[in-house]
């Protein structure tokens, strides 16, 4: 089965969960935080998971299940990349982006990089899961 479906439906989703929330924070002057990147997975999950059910009238089984919650992963990891490279570029100008980004990541050892990556993989990986399988079984029961 192809997923890339409910990848691009995913992505669509946080991005727009992203641009909103920064209007939020951006007009009330708040600081979410941790809590905003919850919220732009746990929007996008939703609406992935409840997409997968609706069109295959099931939900995925546990290769799929993990699957999804992967991809789904990757694409955070891919807008964060992407979102990040832009906030630079766009603050300090294409010249001067590598000497930023190399200070930016001197402040953490290589291997501390790594550890953060890998632990926010995981959260995510665990709450995508969630969406993916108790979230998309109890959909798949309403639907029945």
């Amino acid at each position: 089965m192809k997923l890339q479906r409910y990848f691009i439906l995913f992505g669509v989703i946080y991005v727009a969960l992203m641009a909103a929330i920064s209007l939020i924070v951006y007009f009330t002057g708040t600081s979410l935080g941790f809590i905003a990147s919850l919220a732009y997975l746990v929007g996008a999950g939703t609406g992935a998971a409840s997409l997968f059910v609706r069109e295959q009238q099931h939900a995925p089984d546990a290769a799929e299940k993990r699957k999804l919650a992967l991809g789904c992963v990757g694409v955070t990891f891919a807008i964060s990349i992407v979102t990040t490279l832009s906030l630079v570029v766009g603050n300090v100008g294409l010249a001067q982006t590598p000497a930023a980004l190399s200070s930016a990541f001197s402040a953490l050892s290589p291997l501390a990089w790594l550890a953060v990556l890998v632990v926010i993989a995981l959260v995510y990986y665990g709450i995508l899961s969630l969406f993916f399988g108790w979230f998309a079984q109890r959909q798949a029961a309403r639907q029945r």
